[in-house]
């Protein structure tokens, strides 16, 4: 029967037919399709795998243990290393360092040199020879007397009993224990004494008393001998100021001084030779507060 003339129930029923042929054809298609993907991603999974197992070596037995001990020796070489290095510079600096210099107590100014003496060899004349020496070099030279164990320093009224000076007693219990001897060197040298003061209210009066005698206690240490005898019995004190500070000056026939002192405050008590020598130990002074 030709198609075109048959019945529409039976063309339409034909239509059907091939429709859901055609859909079970193209289901089957996607099947097949997805079967061999599925196929093609399992090959590929196990080729991958196969081709890493070939790649990458299995860790031989022990390995890890080589690996574990070679890491640590390298490390202690390394702290070796870095502590040797350490400690060759801790020796370099120590040997190349400067040698530590301790500074006196009684050092009350700063000090170029230092010449230490023994009491037990030590009196006036002797330290007269030392503080009349013209070997020195410009700047200050601490004279440091020791006690006879060699250490440290007399005190002022040990040092007072060693030139044969005779100060009041309340100046004396005046007079703190530290002192500095020294000598001031420009284009002459020249002596002088700074002591620290425990009592000014004390000392004050003390030194004016001192006064009558003190060109016998002391000019000997300030002065040559023929600079002694310049200096009558008869001379007295007389007063100046200095860079702001009093002073008592002692005067020979020539009128050049011999003796002063000033108070620097109610601290520190000095005693030297001339006016430029007191100016100049003002200003160490001064600069040395600072500084402290």
């Amino acid at each position: 029967m030709d198609p075109e003339k048959a019945p529409p129930s039976q063309q339409t029923h034909q239509e059907s037919s091939g429709t859901l042929k055609q859909i079970r054809t193209f289901q089957g298609d996607i099947a097949e399709a997805l079967k061999e993907r599925q196929a093609s991603v399992v090959t590929v999974a196990q080729a991958e795998q196969a081709r890493k197992k070939t790649i990458i070596p299995q860790e031989a037995p022990g390995e890890g243990r080589k690996v574990f001990f070679l890491t640590l020796g390298t490390l202690i070489l390394l702290a070796l290393g870095v502590g040797g290095a350490w400690y060759a510079y801790g020796t370099y600096k120590t040997k190349t360092a400067p040698p530590i210099v301790e500074i006196p107590n009684n050092r009350l100014i700063p000090a170029q040199s230092q010449r230490t003496m023994n009491v037990s060899s030590l009196n006036l004349q002797s330290l007269v020879k030392i503080l009349n020496s013209s070997e020195r070099t410009k700047g200050v030279e601490q004279i440091q007397i020791t006690p006879d164990s060699g250490t440290g320093f007399i005190p002022t009224s040990d040092f007072m009993n060693l030139i044969g000076a005779t100060p009041p007693g309340a100046l004396l219990r005046a007079f703190n224990p530290t002192f500095m001897l020294g000598i001031l060197t420009d284009t002459k040298s020249h002596p002088f004494l700074l002591i620290k003061l425990d009592s000014f209210e004390n000392a004050f009066p003390g030194m004016l008393e001192w006064e009558k005698i003190m060109s016998v206690d002391l000019l000997p240490l300030f002065a040559s001998a023929n600079e002694v005898t310049s200096v009558p019995p008869t001379a007295k004190f007389e007063d100046i100021t200095i860079k702001n500070k009093d002073a008592r000056v002692l005067r020979d026939i020539n009128g050049q001084t011999r003796l002063l002192y000033s108070f620097f405050d109610s601290h520190i008590l000095i005693i030297t030779d001339n006016e430029e020598t007191l100016r100049t130990l003002i200003t160490k002074i001064t600069g040395e507060l600072l500084i402290r």
